[in-house]
């Protein structure tokens, strides 16, 4: 019989000092694991090689590698694991729990190969959530149904806790069981209050898993050789909760029709009637499952190996001693000296508790503070929430933090004595060595101890001068640190302070970025709040109870104040201070009593000083304006006094559906050359002087366009001592002109303003993206069979160029050494010069990178297909209008930078000005009338604008409106001249016309609550991701013009404009309906199945879709596969040493240099296994395709507290 290979380590903690007997212990589980796999048949290499695995800041752990072969692992793997856990247990030496060591099996041909597509109705002893914490399992919630006397008189099926392992599903494992409880649903049918069963689910999701810890050696007064599967998560569990449908229609076929609702909490333990508290679960990093003792091993290994294939995660076996600490929902384990423990997750940080009031008042003293900077009452308060935070942000990571400190008083005094001292002896080295903390506790870090961990870090930002706060160039250039919570429907978690763009609010309501939070809602596995995944119920009684009440953070209350559009998008928001100190007294000497959470004077006060909103028509708009303040902007020191200032008129003509004219103007103003070259100086842009700004200015918003007719004007009037008409403006020297179609609202006047600057025209390119791609698709092949042919087959053209050029990376050595200098440059590649006979194209390391970043290419481009324009074609640019009026409808002006990788382009920059045909769209373009033809000219009078298009202020309608209904107030538009993707001629453009709401009067007593009902009105209906997928579905199917796709339309127009108008669109169809004027079928608006191009849920039904999309995505589709196909290839060779590279006497150095490959293979494969990565050359490359314990899907997702792969880059 073939001999099966494989390969596991044996992984053991080196806690404490080496010459005290742990090298003892470590010895004895390495013989002991020896003993437990020969008795059970299996053989491995004699030659065990010890390495030590330590990261900074961490667990050392000595790591015993053991090449193994057995007749078969299905026989003798768990059985051997299961002598060896018992051996230890058992040691004479009584080895402790923390020093007890881990077998970690990761080759996956340890297990079977067979494929099952689910393991169901696996009997379960009980569920329990917990910690693992120095070989210690602390049990903080268990569900089981051991106690007899309880299930006396029910059902078997009422008594049993089951698991459903489904493989080829998202929910991998599903636990279902049942509890008699009382009903708190009203409806149908239901009557309140009477004990009924309720039918519990509890899932995981694939993603989720992060680690596999099985302990399958556990014999005590329940049984013997039981199992449990230790599974550490990256989010909490899901748990849903729910009765039986009395309106069955299943009845009678022995299947229960149970509607659930998404649940925080389990209204059982391990007896009827005891409910956990939320915290015990959603703080509990690990989820484990006690396998009923009545499962064979062949079915625990058959399920580990469909878990070890599906998940690509290491099986990790560990005697794990269980210790309970249960946190009910009437009893709170942490903070048990302050008793507000059961009222307050942050008891321990309340200025109540004495501990904490004299910690702060002896950690942060008046003494210390230089009164020279500010007021030293003011820095003794920044202080101490800055403090406070950065703790509270600890006890926020859950389980993890409070299991060591927060236990036992003694211990937690302790932890505050360590950061008294450090903070008296260096206080920004101790608040960095803070911030270091969170963040290895967020990467998941093996720490140990968190107080031996927090004071290595501290010796280490001390040694390194490390500074807290922002420099005085980082203030300068307006950056601003702020703190951040992410609230969930279980949890509130800090983040680490960032420094991000300032905007209006914080420079004017935080001096010193502690008066503001930034919030963002997400579900408990970090995405944004979904009503098809977490019920619309969950998520408003989340949003309510922390919108309406406020947050109490670090011992300040904060309420909600407003967001920016884009935030609101990312269901995010700021908070601001209620009241001052000052002011809580002042009430609660008037009052008697301490302020009601309705009771918001700085927030009122804030509202009103950014400017006047109540006259806005509705609450929506409102918020709409209010947000502009919450854009991030750079404030340019470059003042202007009112009267260098003005408000124009709008250009305005034709009408739209409703009526009313159109305004070719909308958006765009005009801005002084000399202004102009003094606001680029502020921003450091050297000589070059932007054509274009993105602005806020008051109460105003969008681009201003240099116009040296300004400058022209003031010179004219200077020579001639002309004086202005002083009812119109009050001087020559206009430095801006506005328009009123830039006016938002009204706001305070100040003898200086400063413009805001939010971006600046500059050189960028463009990309096809797939809407882009579906309509020059379809658009070409509706107008002729020839434009059809040239459009598709030169994109395809550009795939192919794409491809060459990875092709050329592999095959030429000089493309192959540029492309490793772009990559992060862990090695000096100058120095490997050919030369000196390094052909680094045909090494197989740095092969090995470039195959890593093509790869990582690959991916991208299956994702999202962005197809790169040759710079010489095509650009990104800012829309500005034709104030000369020499345009006419049709024509545009186009001036560009040749040269792209200028981002700063100087005045003598070569330039070029386009004529002939131009085809230009706004991302992101929908019908088939958004992408368009115009013809460019040459205007003389326009020479001076570059970087951006120009449309004219004459026509029918605006050409930006004709264009997804966009505008000249920021929208960039791709602006495309090779020849080769133009349409013969152009669509009809589509009327974007959006409804006008109803008119309500602001009422400013209720405006707050207003608000917030509109905000969580528009985090449950939010709906543009999902009719913009079925949009591109459905065009894809059925054409771009086709009936169903106009109607998707007009609901992504409505979509977009929820925010302004506060009308969300109407739900999707999802059935089939006919046309009343033509008796036609119109398919449903929700896709019934999805292309094969789209990255979603694998688990829709897909179809290969013959268009270009498709051609394109399966094109790299099969560049990915030939590359894993070489990977595999590549791997089976063997590589032989160039013989150029052996010096004589390198055997006398061959022993070091073997220990040091060991170790270096050691710690190499730890990390590439922890995150799922799959080669050496994509860790080297930072290309990683990837991830599987990644923070977050979106590096820029506000939920990432940080960014997975910078964490791996510092690694």
């Amino acid at each position: 019989m073939q001999l099966q290979q494989g390969r596991l380590k044996l992984e053991v903690p080196l806690v404490g000092d080496p010459s005290k007997g742990i090298l003892l212990y470590s010895e004895a589980q390495c013989n002991h694991l020896n003993e437990s796999l020969r008795n059970c048949g299996i053989s491995f290499d004699d030659n065990v090689v010890r390495t030590t695995l330590e990261e900074p800041g961490c667990e050392k752990f000595f790591i015993y590698d053991f090449e193994i072969e057995s007749t078969s692992f299905s026989d003798n793997l768990l059985l051997a694991i299961r002598h060896f856990l018992y051996a230890i247990q058992r040691d004479p030496r009584l080895i402790p729990h923390f020093l007890k060591s881990t077998v970690i099996v990761h080759t996956a041909t340890c297990f079977s190969k067979e494929v099952v597509s689910c393991h169901r109705s696996i009997p379960v002893a009980a569920i329990c959530f917990g910690n693992i914490q120095g070989g210690v399992f602390i049990n903080h919630w268990e569900v089981s149904y051991r106690n007899r006397d309880e299930c006396k008189g029910r059902g078997t099926n009422d008594v049993e806790i089951r698991v459903d392992f489904l493989y080829d599903q998202n929910e991998v494992i599903k636990i279902s069981f049942k509890d008699r409880e009382r009903n708190t649903r009203t409806g149908v049918n239901r009557n309140v209050g009477n004990r009924r069963i309720v039918h519990y689910q509890v899932t995981v999701r694939l993603n989720y898993i992060r680690r596999i810890i099985v302990d399958n050696a556990i014999s005590d007064e329940n049984g013997r050789d039981r199992t449990r599967f230790h599974f550490e998560l990256n989010c909490p569990v899901v748990i849903r909760r729910g009765f039986v449908n009395n309106n069955n229609n299943n009845r009678g076929n022995g299947v229960d029709n149970v509607q659930y609702y998404r649940h925080r909490e389990i209204n059982r333990g391990r007896s009827a009637g005891e409910t956990s508290h939320m915290l015990a679960i959603s703080d509990s990093p690990v989820f484990t499952i006690e396998l009923d003792e009545s499962l064979l091993d062949e079915t625990i290994y058959a399920i580990l190996s469909r878990l070890r294939i599906r998940s690509g995660i290491s099986i990790e076996f560990a005697s794990l001693h269980l210790v309970d600490k249960l946190y009910s929902a009437s009893k709170c384990l942490y903070g048990c000296w302050t008793n507000q423990e059961n009222d307050n997750v942050n008891a321990v940080t309340e200025l109540s508790d004495d501990t904490m009031r004299r910690f702060l008042e002896e950690t942060i003293r008046k003494k210390d503070v230089d009164p020279a900077e500010r007021s030293p009452v003011d820095i003794v308060r920044e202080r101490k929430f800055s403090l406070l935070y950065l703790i509270e942000c600890l006890i926020s990571r859950g389980a993890v933090f409070k299991d060591q400190l927060l236990l036992y008083k003694t211990i937690w005094i302790n932890f505050l004595k360590l950061i008294h001292f450090c903070y008296l002896e260096a206080r920004e080295a101790c608040l960095c060595a803070l911030e270091r903390l969170i963040t290895m506790i967020d990467e998941r870090k093996r720490l140990g101890s968190v107080m031996k961990a927090f004071t290595n870090e501290y010796r280490i930002q001390r040694k390194c001068d490390a500074k807290s706060a922002l420099s005085w160039q980082e203030i300068t250039d307006g950056y601003r640190k702020v703190r951040k919570l992410v609230i969930t429907q279980s949890r509130i978690i800090y983040a680490v302070p960032e420094v991000i763009m300032a905007n209006r609010v914080l420079r004017k309501h935080d001096h010193d970025g502690t008066r503001m939070i930034r919030v963002n809602f997400r579900d408990d596995d970090n995405q944004i709040m979904r009503t098809n995944k977490t019920s619309a119920n969950l998520i408003d009684l989340t949003l309510k109870k922390h919108m309406h009440d406020g947050l109490k953070i670090a011992g300040r209350n904060f309420g909600y104040l407003g967001n920016s559009n884009s935030q609101m998008r990312d269901s995010g928001a700021y908070f601001l201070e209620k009241y001052s100190r000052m002011q809580k007294e002042e009430y609660k000497e008037k009052h008697g009593r301490d302020p009601p959470c309705t009771w918001q004077p700085k927030i009122d006060k804030a509202r009103g000083m950014l400017g006047k909103f109540t006259e806005v028509e509705s609450v929506p708009k409102l918020m709409a304006r209010l947000g502009q303040c919450f854009t991030q902007t750079r404030i340019v020191d470059a003042p202007v006094q009112r009267d260098n200032y003005l408000t124009t008129y709008d250009f305005i003509g034709g009408s739209n559906k409703k009526g009313n004219m159109y305004t070719f103007t909308d958006g765009v103003g005009m801005i002084s050359k000399d202004l102009a070259v003094k606001v680029a100086k502020e921003m450091r842009l050297d000589k070059c002087v932007p054509s274009c700004f993105q602005f806020r200015f008051r109460g105003m918003k969008g681009v201003v366009a240099v116009d040296p007719v300004l400058d022209d004007i003031f010179l004219w009037a200077d020579k001639f001592n002309i004086e202005p008409p002083q009812m119109e403006f009050g001087s020559w020297d206009v430095k801006l002109v506005f328009r009123p179609s830039q006016i938002k609202f009204k706001a305070r006047r100040t003898t200086l303003e400063s413009l805001e600057v939010v971006k600046y025209s500059a050189p960028v390119p463009v990309s096809l993206n797939k809407p882009f791609i579906c309509i020059l698709d379809q658009v070409s092949e509706m107008q002729s069979y020839d434009c059809h042919l040239r459009v598709t087959n030169h994109i395809e053209e550009l795939v192919d160029n794409q491809l060459r050029g990875m092709a050329r990376t592999m095959l030429r050595e000089h493309d192959c050494r540029n492309k490793l200098k772009e990559l992060p440059r862990r090695i000096d590649i100058s120095s490997l010069s050919t030369v000196a006979g390094f052909q680094l194209s045909t090494e197989p390391f740095f092969r090995s990178l470039i195959r890593a970043s093509i790869k990582f290419t690959i991916t991208k481009q299956m994702r999202k297909q962005q197809i790169q324009i040759p710079c010489d074609k095509g650009r990104t640019m800012f829309g500005v209008v034709d104030e000369t009026g020499q345009l006419q409808y049709g024509q545009i002006f186009v001036q560009y930078t040749e040269n792209i990788n200028l981002k700063a382009p100087p005045p003598n920059a070569s330039r070029k000005i386009l004529t002939g045909k131009v085809l230009i769209t706004k991302n992101p373009c929908i019908v088939a009338g958004d992408v368009r033809m115009f013809t460019a000219v040459d205007v003389p009078a326009l020479h001076h604008l570059c970087d951006v298009v120009v449309f004219p202020m004459h026509g029918p309608r605006p050409h930006p409106d004709e264009m997804a209904g966009s505008d000249l107030d920021g929208d960039e538009y791709a602006v495309i001249w090779d020849e080769d993707l133009f349409l013969d001629h152009n669509e009809e453009p589509f009327d974007y016309t959006a409804e006008k709401p109803e008119c309500k009067a602001i009422n400013e007593e209720t405006l707050s609550d207003d608000m917030i009902d509109f905000y969580i009105k528009y985090i449950t209906q939010d709906s543009v991701g999902t009719i913009s997928n079925s949009f591109l579905f459905q065009a894809d199917l059925y054409g771009i013009k086709s009936e169903v796709c106009q109607r998707l339309a007009v609901k992504i127009s409505q979509a977009v404009d929820f925010t302004k108008t506060g009308l969300p669109p109407a739900p999707l169809v999802k059935d089939w309906t006919i046309d009343e004027n033509s008796g036609k079928e119109i398919p449903p608006e929700k896709n019934e199945r999805q292309p094969d191009f789209h990255f979603g849920n694998d688990y829709d039904p897909t179809y290969r879709s013959p268009r270009l999309m498709g051609r394109i995505y399966r094109e790299f589709k099969a560049i990915q596969d030939v590359l894993k196909l070489s990977e595999d290839i590549d791997e089976g060779d063997k590589i032989e040493c160039d013989k150029c590279l052996i010096v004589d006497g390198w055997t006398a150095y061959e022993k070091t240099a073997e220990d040091q490959l060991a170790k270096y293979k050691g710690r190499l494969r730890a990390f590439m296994e922890n995150y799922g990565i799959k080669t050496e050359g994509e860790i080297f490359s930072g290309c990683i395709s990837e991830i599987r314990n990644r923070i977050s899907d979106r590096d820029q997702d506000d939920m990432s507290l940080y960014n997975t792969t910078e964490v791996i880059e510092k690694k």
